[in-house]
């Protein structure tokens, strides 16, 4: 029983990758995907070279 709770999220992770969002700062619209992928870059920027990292927050309007 548990397993298709587990891929029931699965798959709605997957979608919410998959679909897109208009970005707040860039003005276009991006993938869920290429977001967290930069939310990655910019955590590893801020580790490596002490730089500030403020997340993607569609919530707040960034």
């Amino acid at each position: 029983m548990f397993l298709g709770k587990a891929s029931i999220f699965v798959e709605a992770f997957k979608g919410r990758m998959e679909s897109v969002f208009l970005h707040p700062l860039l003005k276009r619209k991006v993938f869920y995907r290429t977001a967290t992928k930069s939310d990655g870059y910019k955590l590893i920027k801020q580790i490596m070279e002490d730089k500030e990292f403020i997340p993607l927050s569609l919530k707040e309007g960034y």
